[in-house]
């Protein structure tokens, strides 16, 4: 890791990059205008600029879905050939709604020798408590921006929502989007991808084709009937009636279906969508009745919800078990394929979620599966890895005279920096054995993984992996991908770092 250079205006023939980023909500700060800035700047600075990274149309909330600020984030740990990172404000840097977030992006540049110049700010970017305090500021200000514009966009929606108008991008099967005018007059169907061009337009939903209403309101007896929703699907792909794309149907849709209001007619809007800030139990959702041509009745509709909401709760665990026993010993074994097929019984997750697992509903049954179901047995023997892990490393940071709280597998270390704990399981197929990384924790800046032995019983290494350079599941031991650059033979590092934060706190 590079000690970053001198704090204060960038010398001459400097090599820099440029980082710019338009969202729709602002649209006078466009690519073009951030680089005439910029470059403005770098000219006036000696600076010369060699790479570029652009984020063009994405939201400043998070770094999700913004492939230029990673890339940024991801050279900056790779000896970059630039020294400085020309932005034109805080604001382009991100709208993020933790501060610190947006602060531990910058400070990870820094950290590597890069430092942010915020071309567009009154404020020079060095060290200084003004600068510190005018950027925390920015930062603030950027974030609550963001919550009052998506406070009024989310009001706008709901007045419209209930109105009658439809907000969603797609119609849904059954369904067509309607253009209409102002007065309500019907311009035509809108197709796949097209969308309103005047602003005083507005979207209704119509009925689709016949064969795809039909199919919706049979879908819709079959649920009223206690059909569960795998055997609507099953029966619909087997009688070769698919989707609009001409693909079978999967459960996941059929029960999204059913619990639609719209198809009984009713304009829903806030069923998954909420302002910045909000939970969703606190944002009013918005129903208007009868607001398009209904595809069911809604009698039709509340007794197709009310009986697969009380499919399974009105049997007792004794019933449901004696289900899959008769299950059992007609097909000779039992696997939640075998279950989901099985008419008149609940779904294989429906059994794993009354009972915590299918190893435990195994037990229950008496049933010994002839494959190996070792994985569940090494798993719980690896669980209680993760607190030991947690309470070693609070204990020495303490002892070494660091300040760390504790929120559950998450520790907050001199509230400079936070870290979070995991284990890894290892995999085996076709004669190989790996390890996969599926996500990092979102609420710490670090996760340490424990690379755990086949066997469950000590950790191999360990892999220290930073959210910001976690991109998609990183495999170690199978492919070419692996962790080698975040991987330690201790947790000597996570004390290193702690110790460099110690050193940078001020006395007194």
């Amino acid at each position: 890791m590079r000690q970053s250079p001198a704090l204060g205006r960038a010398t001459r023939a400097t090599r820099v990059a440029e980082y710019v980023r338009m969202s729709t909500d602002m649209q006078e700060h466009s690519i073009a205008n951030q680089r005439s800035a910029i470059e403005q700047y770098a000219e006036a600075h000696g600076m010369v600029i060699v790479r570029h990274y652009v984020d063009e149309g994405r939201s400043g909330l998070a770094l999700e879905g913004r492939s230029g600020l990673q890339r940024l984030l991801q050279d900056v740990t790779e000896s970059p050939p630039y020294s400085a990172v020309l932005v034109l404000d805080v604001s382009r840097w991100g709208r993020f709604q933790d501060a610190d977030q947006a602060a531990f992006y910058e400070y990870m540049c820094v950290m590597h020798g890069v430092r942010v110049i915020y071309v567009g700010e009154p404020f020079e970017n060095d060290r200084s408590p003004l600068t510190a305090i005018l950027k925390s500021l920015k930062r603030h200000l950027a974030a609550e921006y963001s919550r009052e514009l998506s406070a009024k966009v989310y009001a706008g929606q709901a007045r419209l929502a209930r109105l009658g108008y439809h907000m969603g991008a797609t119609a849904g099967y059954g369904y067509r989007r309607m253009l209409v005018d102002a007065s309500g007059k019907r311009k035509g169907l809108l197709g796949t991808g097209e969308y309103k061009a005047l602003l005083t337009d507005r979207v209704i939903l119509v009925p689709g084709p016949m064969h795809e209403v039909r199919l919706v309101r049979d879908v819709f007896e079959l649920a009223a009937q206690g059909v569960s929703t795998y055997q609507i699907a099953r029966r619909l792909n087997e009688a070769g009636r698919y989707t609009a794309s001409g693909k079978p149907w999967r459960e996941q849709r059929i029960r999204s279906m059913v619990q639609n209001p719209k198809y009984a007619g009713a304009c829903v809007y806030g069923r998954t969508t909420q302002a910045i800030d909000r939970h969703r139990s606190e944002t009013q959702r918005v129903e208007t009745p009868s607001a398009f041509k209904p595809l069911v009745s809604v009698e039709l509709f509340q007794k197709a919800n009310n009986a697969r909401k009380h499919r399974g709760a009105r049997r007792s665990d004794d019933e449901v078990l004696a289900d899959a026993r008769r299950v059992l010993e007609q097909e000779g074994r039992l696997t939640i394929g075998i279950l989901d097929r099985a008419p008149g019984l609940l779904s294989g997750q429906a059994y794993m979620r009354r009972f915590g697992s299918l190893r435990q509903l195994y037990e229950l049954l008496g049933y010994v599966p002839k494959r190996d179901i070792s994985h569940a047995v090494i798993r719980d023997k690896i669980r209680p890895w993760r607190e030991s892990l947690v309470g070693f490393v609070a204990e020495q940071l303490q002892d070494r005279g660091s300040d760390v709280e504790r929120h559950g597998w998450v520790l907050k270390v001199d509230d400079a920096w936070t870290v979070a704990f995991d284990t890894l399981q290892s995999r085996r197929g076709y004669g190989h054995r790996w390890w996969d990384i599926r996500q990092v924790n979102g609420n710490a800046d670090m996760t340490v993984f424990a690379r755990m032995a086949p066997d469950g019983s000590f950790p191999l290494d360990f892999i220290v992996m930073p959210q910001v350079a976690f991109a998609g599941t990183v495999t170690i031991g199978k492919m070419l991908v692996t962790a080698s650059a975040y991987t330690y033979p201790s947790l000597r590092v996570l004390l290193d770092l702690a110790e460099m934060t110690r050193r940078d706190r001020p006395c007194g």
